[in-house]
C-alpha cells in the first residue's frame, strides 16, 4: 500500500471518530511533509514508514526552528498515524521506537485584567457581535466550539433561570454549560431577530450562504474590539482565560471549572 493511501484512509477513520476538521487538516498538513520526504528519499510505500523515515521527519522539522508546541503536534500526528498502521499489520516494526520526545511547553493562562474586562464590556455591540462577546466572556467556550454551535444547540427552557447550551467539543465530547441571565435574553433576541438561523439545523453565528462563522472572522472581531480600546491581543482564548479565572475567584469547585471549560485534565 502507498504511504499516502494509508494517510487518506487513517484521516478518514479519524473523522468518523469525532476528530474536529480544523485538527484533520491540521494532521493531513503534518503528515503530507511524512509522505513527500518518503517519497524522496525511500519511496511512497508503507514499507518506507521506518523509524529511520520518522527520524528524518523529526530532524527537518526540528531544523526549522518551529515552536515547540508545532512539532509536539507534528510528532503526535506520526505517532497516531504509526498506532493505525500496527493495529492494520501494515508495518511490521514500531515508526516511533526510539524517536524523540518533545515536551509540550505549558502555557500560563493570560485573563483580562478587570478593568480591560470592563472596558470590553462597556464596548456597545448589537447583534451577533454582542453574542460572541457573552458566549466567549459567560460560557467559556473555545473558538472553534464557538464557531460549530448550532440553533438546535440553544436550549432556553422555561426563562433565564433554566437555559442551557449544549457544547461539543475536544473530541466530539459534549458538555452543557449553563446560561447566565444576560446570555439568555442575548441570545433569545438574537435568535428571534435574525432571519437566517429560522432552521434548527442552522449554525448560530451563520454566514450569508449558511456556512458557519470561522475562527479567523472571530478572531478579526475581538482584535477590533481592543483596537477600539486600546488593548493588545485581544483573543478569543483570553475570553476563555476569564472565564475560569472569574469561577475561581467566586469560589467555584476545580471539578465544576473543569467540567465547564471541557477539560480533560483537572
Amino acid at each position: 500500500m502507498r504511504l499516502s493511501t494509508a494517510v487518506d484512509q487513517y484521516l478518514a477513520d479519524a473523522r468518523i471518530r469525532g476528530l474536529r476538521p480544523s485538527t484533520l487538516d491540521a494532521y493531513r498538513a503534518d503528515l503530507n511533509i511524512l509522505v513527500s520526504l518518503a517519497s524522496v528519499q525511500f519511496a511512497d510505500n508503507v514499507v518506507s514508514f521506518t523509524p529511520d523515515l520518522v527520524r528524518t521527519y523529526l530532524r527537518t522539522m526540528a531544523g526549522k526552528g518551529l515552536a515547540a508546541a508545532t512539532l509536539h503536534r507534528r510528532r503526535a500526528s506520526v505517532s497516531g498515524l504509526a498506532q493505525w498502521c500496527l493495529l492494520r499489520r501494515l508495518v511490521t516494526e514500531h515508526p516511533m521506537r526510539d524517536a524523540e520526545k518533545i515536551k509540550r511547553p505549558r502555557q500560563l493562562p493570560r485573563p483580562f485584567s478587570h478593568d480591560d474586562a470592563e472596558q470590553i464590556e462597556a464596548l456597545a455591540l448589537t447583534g451577533v457581535e454582542a453574542v460572541i462577546r457573552l458566549l466567549l466572556f459567560q460560557a467559556g467556550l473555545r473558538v472553534q466550539e464557538l464557531c460549530d454551535l448550532r440553533v438546535q444547540d440553544v436550549n432556553l427552557g422555561a426563562d433565564e433561570q433554566d437555559g442551557a447550551l449544549r457544547v461539543r467539543g475536544k473530541g466530539g465530547k459534549e458538555r452543557v454549560v449553563p446560561l447566565t441571565p444576560d446570555l439568555w435574553h442575548c441570545l433569545r433576541d438574537y435568535m428571534l431577530a435574525a432571519v437566517e438561523i429560522d432552521r434548527l439545523g442552522a449554525f448560530l453565528l451563520a454566514q450569508r450562504d449558511g456556512r458557519p462563522w470561522t475562527r479567523r472572522m472571530v478572531g478579526r472581531r475581538t482584535r477590533a474590539w481592543g483596537r477600539s480600546v486600546k488593548l493588545d491581543k485581544v483573543t478569543p482564548h483570553r475570553f476563555r482565560h476569564t472565564f475560569a479565572t472569574r469561577l475561581l475567584e467566586e469560589k467555584a469547585d476545580l471539578r465544576q471549572v473543569q467540567e465547564l471549560l471541557g477539560h480533560a485534565d483537572i
